[in-house]
């Protein structure tokens, strides 16, 4: 299990650590990260790490794996004034090697081109390097890595000419896992900024108070303890503005350990211990654990060795819906067609171990209590550029929740599902896609109504009558008018009031009843809101998903009454069979 120091947690921001004479001398005595002790602690993580730590070391089972060039940055023929490029495939490496994970920022740095790929020898002067990349380099010779991987020196950056970015981004998931170590560059906005920082040693030192327990345990009396700020880790790792990147995502999840440099000290973060400077055996548990990203971590490194068929498909599909995807709606994507690319290599580690099939972030098998995923908040915005079907939430620009589960009976079954992808990696980019499913299509129309306790909410009007989220706050004789009560979610928020209403007047708005609660533990029924955007095939659009809660019978009976006859046969869709709709959304 991951190592941390134990805590008692308190009602203040500190978490306070039971002393041992070691910890109570302050750890931190020079001005500077780049210091032989900094560099020493670190030396000492990554040792401890590849020697003891087993469940951060199955890559080292087999046959070593290395990406297709790497920066041989401590050549004994070197001189020390350059680094040289190598092809993995025409001379083997003497030794692992280390990544490096940083903004790119909008300065214009060295990068690799075409035309330098293509010569024999290729050497880049450090020099020449932006201070990141210099100090990555002195970082990798110090922790005795000979090679060093840098996405913009070992990836050819022609934009006319996308092959060699598009191969090596689906290895991506690759060059992290296997590597021996990340180099992280947290405090930085662009690769100028170096890794390194100066600090003032006491201004980090820790603090020992004296604590009497005698009141609130027996036989106790005064301790000696530490105090730390148990958003340590949040404020330096977490919320800095590397980790706010999508691609930094998968990078730090897929790397077996990071040494993150941070503003006043350096970290450390592999699947069994979570450290810095200040507490070199280990932080806190509320320190380390404090968002979501350090959770996933854990978990991967715990189980990324496991036999595929130890756990149950189940148990893969939440960790993928409640921990991967939750956390990487909140990161942002520069490229927004770079979405699904910078999720693959995680997509890849999750499809080795859930036997379902991978579709736009999603998976086929469960599409039918999937496709009623949510969105969190309300400034989601669809990308202008193409990146994935309506249906799938990487369409979206927007944090995203998991669909409730539980033991519901679906109105819907997904027919087809194609999707075309943009190159042989079909984790990677989607160029385009629909479904094909069948249910219960139904009319409906959209519009805003006045709320004097939550603002404007929106409602439905489905077989002439007005549904909308019940007003508890009131009493009942005012509630009369809201015959309906249910939760309308839009995908993205409408910019005016009218915002719908020529998709009123055409008669352009649908929704399908999905999921009813067979269990009354179950407080979920939900439909999808759909717009028709294309007649001639039909094709439509999901702008939503409609929720009824268990205690609101009314609200389900009527959308779920059935329509007559004559009103279903008319209803745009690809068939009408047996009083069924089958639709594609795109």
């Amino acid at each position: 299990m991951p190592h941390f120091m134990g805590s008692r947690r308190t009602k203040c921001d500190i978490d306070y650590i039971p002393d041992s004479d070691d910890q109570l001398e302050n750890p931190i005595t020079t001005d500077n990260t780049s210091s032989d002790a900094s560099l020493q602690a670190a030396s000492t993580w990554l040792q401890n790490c590849v020697k003891h730590h087993r469940e951060c070391n199955t890559n080292g089972n087999g046959d070593p794996w290395y990406p297709t060039r790497l920066l041989d940055v401590d050549d004994p023929a070197n001189d020390g004034t350059y680094v040289r490029l190598i092809r993995t495939a025409e001379e083997l490496p003497l030794g692992p090697y280390a990544t490096l994970s940083h903004r790119w920022g909008s300065t214009n740095h060295l990068q690799l081109t075409g035309s330098i790929s293509r010569k024999a020898q290729v050497k880049f002067m450090i020099a020449d390097m932006p201070r990141t990349f210099q100090e990555a380099v002195k970082v990798s010779k110090q922790l005795g890595i000979r090679y060093l991987w840098i996405d913009s020196l070992c990836i050819v950056q022609d934009k006319d000419d996308l092959r060699d970015w598009q191969r090596e981004a689906s290895l991506m998931g690759n060059v992290y896992s296997h590597s021996h170590c990340n180099l992280s560059a947290v405090d930085t906005e662009d690769s100028s900024g170096g890794l390194f920082r100066s600090r003032k040693p006491r201004a980090q030192s820790r603090v020992s108070v004296k604590v009497d327990l005698a009141d609130i345990q027996r036989n106790s009396g005064v301790v000696i303890c530490i105090m730390t700020d148990i958003f340590l880790w949040r404020r330096s790792i977490s919320d800095s503005p590397l980790n706010s990147r999508g691609w930094v995502f998968q990078e730090r999840l897929l790397a077996p350990r990071i040494l993150h440099f941070g503003r006043r000290q350096l970290f450390w973060e592999c699947g069994m211990l979570g450290a810095c400077e200040s507490f070199p055996k280990g932080l806190s548990m509320t320190s380390y654990r404090s968002m979501t990203y350090d959770f996933i971590k854990l978990w991967v490194t715990e189980h990324h060795s496991i036999s595929p068929f130890r756990f149950e498909d189940d148990y893969w599909l939440n960790f993928w819906e409640d921990a991967v995807v939750l956390a990487y709606t909140q990161t942002s994507i520069t490229v927004p067609s770079d979405k699904l690319i910078a999720l693959s290599g995680i997509a890849k580690l999750v499809v080795s171990r859930l036997r379902c099939t991978y579709v736009a972030g999603m998976w086929r098998e469960h599409l039918e209590r999937t496709l009623m995923w949510r969105v969190c908040d309300t400034t989601a915005s669809r990308p202008k550029v193409y990146v994935a079907p309506s249906w799938s939430w990487a369409s979206l620009d927007g944090n995203v929740r998991a669909p409730p589960r539980g033991a519901d009976k679906y109105a819907i079954h997904v027919e087809d599902v194609v999707l075309e992808h943009a190159t042989e990696d079909v984790t990677g980019a989607v160029a385009s896609g629909w479904l094909d499913v069948r249910g219960c299509l139904k009319p409906m129309k959209l519009q805003r109504f006045d709320h004097k306790y939550h603002g404007t909410p929106w409602s439905m009007t489905v077989n002439q009558d007005v549904a909308r989220e019940q007003d508890k706050s009131t009493e009942d004789s005012e509630q009369r008018d809201v015959p309906i009560p249910i939760y309308v979610e839009l995908d993205i928020a409408p910019t005016s009031d009218s915002e719908f209403d020529d998709d009123n007047e055409e008669g352009n708005l649908f929704f399908m009843p999905v999921s009813e609660p067979q269990d009354r533990a179950v407080q979920h029924s939900l439909s999808l809101m759909l717009r028709l955007v294309d007649k001639a095939t039909p094709s439509f659009q999901r702008i939503g998903v409609i929720e009824t809660l268990s205690d609101q019978a009314e609200g389900r009976k009527q959308l779920w009454k059935e329509l007559d006859g004559a009103t279903k046969a008319r209803l745009p869709c690809l068939r009408y069979e047996n009083g069924l709709h089958t639709i594609r959304i795109i």
